[in-house]
């Protein structure tokens, strides 16, 4: 036996929502849930589990790197139950134990009985084992169906370890022993899979606040923190790797190790590469070398070079900010208001580190809430740690819990991986039609009317022949100047009913159009009251109105095709009675604005009418992260219905080529032009799910792709689209599925210069199931109006795009996903 005693905007504060009330239960487990507490004076992660018979709550520590649960059997440990491991038992060999226990002279009881099997209990926190005798007891933990706590269930056959009074020494206030949950036979968890026949995998969420409780869950997702959004499909993968060689502080000769090893293969800082050297990165044939996870480390410990590169990079990337005196055990500080601060933490640089997996990369990055530690009410400094040069075990990167606070990690044990979400960190889309609907307020009094968004449609039209009451209502009179601006050259003159909303003669008369059923009729234009929430771009305020609001009266039947309970379309085209213009008009704010479509069902994205700041993260506003290029004008009208002569309300800009992997693919260019006949050019919209092509772009950028993933085999595809992977071939990382960036190259002005939107994995790429993903883009062929290239919502999702129509330009972020956030972090808490 070998002893080591002297080595070494989206969510923060993530609190469970789980009460331990009593619920019931299916009649099989699908998981089980324990609670975990950060203790305030020792910053160890513990929780209570119920054990012996009868019954008794034992307070445990957490050791991520354990080889099982050890407990003092010294004092008060009373239980009918408990039962010796006998030498040479099945459970002793799964311990991969040596030794017996021979030479206990007391009486039998509890951690003294000979012929028992004997372990060797290890401390980390003050370094030290000691013999221990191995036993069996009753142990009860509560069910779950992953969003809820259900009953307790019992298991009589939990393998632990006996330790004495003394080895409890440096643990947390009221601690009896460590929960370990190492990565082998005795370990917790997968003692758990075996007696209740569930998944061998746990997942673990600590929390950074010691006044709000973690979770840990054993066996099968999902993992429920907020009602209807399962952060188990959020997860990133990356394979667990086995260290042939125990880096515990106590071992048998030849045991394996029981931590969780994942393979870094690079770090990262605001994307540059750290130079450091990566042979340290994998593990030798010694043991040497690699990074594992820790729940005991506080703080990520760095081989001595490893460390010097990563915070020399770290300072660099902050060179314009002044440094503070350094608090130890950190080198690196800086007052906590010259860094800022977001909704992931203080304002520093992502640190990335890369994963490699089997076919490709994955990144976990480490935000400001986990990368930098607030040392008092003023400093901050960068929590990593030199390990020194041969820190216990010669592991190269230890990844410490405050890096791994409030994310969720899995530990699929079964099938060696890792699932992580990095941190944990309106505008709704239609679950069935995936429309963008919103809802306005309209009418006197007013009624809240839910309508679908239509990007490139001339203004707001309505239902009004069913339920429209409104007594501000005015029709817009033929001839006048709302009229001529709408560019109508029809007059309603054949109403014979009784003049009503919709039906009055000598009205000017327009043609509502609706794109999913590519369908127009009549309609009477008219004017109402119409209520919007004002914001100062951080927080709504109060509701404002306006009473000329220029809409479209059309008929019920034009509502076919859209999203339940929808009564119109919200035409924000640009034009003079597009919506955008006319509030701009009406409240004097620039005639601008913004749009973030979120990407899920369950959220909301937002819309700003009017000027910046956005902002989705505190004192972070992404107007000043807005790239710009020029809106184009297209002089003929691309809409399903218009009159002679009118131009196009649709947004045009000027993409010059498509790149992918900075390579350019080979399209004719002349079709990127919009010729006199409004031919060709690029349009963006909200009403096309996904970016439609002109069939020869099309098949050479589905070319190009398929080239850049040649090493990666194809599946069936599913219509409508022609290039599928299975998911897990293709890996993930922030942004998406592990696919190369599809680069719009785009003109700026004089087309002297160029500007580039990106379209990573997430915008590219459509989950059609399960197991396939396929690329998000398809066939126009000869599609009307016979545009090149429709930019459809998907590949806009969880972008903000800032549409100034008064300076004619574009403003775009690309993917907000970089910063682990999504347009639904707006926040949308009224303040007065």
């Amino acid at each position: 036996m070998v002893t080591k005693t002297n080595s070494l905007f989206f969510i923060l504060s993530l609190i469970v929502l789980f009460s331990l009330s009593f619920a019931k239960t299916p009649p099989r487990p699908r998981a089980f849930l324990l609670p975990v507490t950060k203790d305030a004076s020792t910053k160890q992660f513990v929780t209570t589990i119920n054990q012996r018979t009868p019954l008794v709550p034992v307070k445990l520590t957490i050791d991520l790197g354990q080889r099982f649960l050890w407990v003092d059997c010294e004092k008060g440990y009373v239980s009918s139950s408990y039962k010796p491991v006998p030498c040479g038992s099945i459970p002793c060999k799964r311990s991969l134990s040596g030794a017996c226990v021979e030479s206990c002279v007391g009486p039998p009881s509890p951690g003294c009985n000979n012929n028992t099997c004997s372990h060797i209990p290890y401390n980390p926190f003050i370094r030290t084992s000691t013999g221990g005798e191995l036993a069996q007891d009753v142990v009860s933990l509560q069910s779950t169906d992953g969003s809820n706590p259900r009953k307790y269930l019992s298991t009589n056959g939990v393998v632990f370890d006996c330790a004495p009074h003394s080895l409890l020494e440096g643990l947390a206030k009221g601690v009896k022993g460590i929960l370990g949950l190492g990565n082998g036979y005795v370990g917790f968890p997968t003692q758990l899979a075996n007696a209740f026949s569930v998944p061998r995998k746990f997942a673990i969420c600590l929390t950074s606040s010691t006044t709000s409780r973690g979770v840990i869950f054993f066996g099968d997702s999902p993992y429920v923190f907020l009602p209807g959004m399962d952060v188990s499909k959020r997860l990133v993968y990356t394979p667990l790797l086995k260290n042939p060689v125990s880096t515990s502080g106590s071992y048998f000769e030849g045991e394996p190790s029981v931590d969780y090893f994942i393979g870094v293969t690079s770090i990262k800082i605001n994307g540059n590469v750290v130079p450091i050297n990566t042979t340290l990165l994998n593990i030798t044939k010694d043991g040497k070398g690699g990074t594992k996870i820790s729940t005991v480390d506080p703080y990520t410990k760095l081989e001595t070079s490893i460390y010097n590169a990563l915070t020399k990079a770290f300072v660099k990337s902050l060179a314009k900010v002044p440094r503070v005196k350094p608090v130890a055990p950190f080198k690196v500080c800086y007052n906590r208001t010259s860094l800022g601060s977001t909704r992931v933490g203080p304002g520093v640089p992502p640190i990335e580190l890369v994963l490699g997996n089997k076919n490709a990369t994955t990144s976990w990055t480490i935000w400001g809430a986990n990368s930098m530690v607030a040392v008092n009410n003023d400093v901050l400094c960068l929590g990593f740690v030199d390990g020194g040069l041969e820190f216990e075990p010669t592991t190269s990167i230890v990844i410490g819990a405050h890096q791994i606070e409030d994310n969720l990690l899995q530990f699929d044990i079964a099938n060696k991986k890792l699932g992580f979400t990095s941190s944990l960190l309106f505008v709704m889309k239609d679950a069935s039609t995936k429309q963008f609907v919103t809802t306005i307020n309209q009418r006197t009094p007013l009624v809240p009317v839910k309508l679908t968004i239509d990007l490139g449609q001339r203004f707001l039209w309505v239902d009004c022949e069913k339920g429209y009451v409104s007594s501000s209502y005015k029709p817009v009179p033929c001839g006048s100047i709302p009229c001529k601006r709408s560019l109508s050259g029809a007059c309603v003159e054949s109403c014979v009913d009784p003049p009503s909303p919709g039906c009055n003669n000598n009205t000017c008369s327009h043609i509502p159009y609706n794109p999913f059923i590519r369908t127009s009729t009549g309609g009477e234009l008219a004017q109402d009251v119409v209520s919007l929430q004002s914001t100062d771009g951080s927080n709504p305020r109060k509701y404002l109105s306006t009473n000329g609001v220029v809409f479209d009266c059309a008929p019920h039947s034009l509502l076919e095709g859209l999203a339940k309970g929808v009564k119109g379309i919200l035409g924000f085209g640009n034009g003079y009675v597009g919506f955008p213009t006319q509030l701009a008009n009406a409240f004097s704010v620039p005639r601008k604005f913004a749009i973030c479509l979120t990407s899920s069902t369950t959220s909301r994205g937002v819309i700003f009418f009017g000027d910046s700041p956005y902002v989705f993260l505190p004192e972070m506003d992404y107007s000043k992260r807005l790239v710009y290029t020029p809106l184009l004008k297209n002089t003929v009208s691309t809409s399903g219905s218009y009159y002679a002569g009118e131009p196009s309300t649709d947004y045009f800009i000027g993409v010059a080529s498509i790149k992918i992997h900075s390579i350019v693919v080979p399209i004719n260019t002349t079709l990127l032009n919009i010729t006199k006949d409004g031919k060709g050019g690029t349009k963006i919209s909200t009403v096309e799910p996904y970016t439609k092509l002109e069939t020869s772009i099309y098949n050479a950028l589905t070319k190009a792709f398929v080239g850049a993933l040649v090493n990666v085999p194809m599946v069936k595809p599913v219509a409508p689209f022609k290039v599928c992977y299975n998911k897990t071939s293709l890996g993930s990382n922030q942004v998406g599925p592990g696919v190369p960036p599809i680069e719009l190259v785009l003109r700026n002005k004089n087309a002297t210069t160029y500007t580039s939107w990106f379209i990573w994995g997430a915008n590219s790429m459509v989950t059609v199931n399960n197991d396939v993903v396929c690329f998000g883009f398809v066939d126009g062929v000869e599609f009307e109006p016979t545009t090149s290239i429709v930019i459809g919502t998907h590949q806009i999702e969880d972008n903000l795009l800032q549409f100034d129509i008064a300076n004619k330009r574009l403003g775009f972020t690309s993917s907000l996903l970089f910063d682990e956030i999504t347009c639904a972090n707006f926040n949308f808490t009224t303040k007065a």
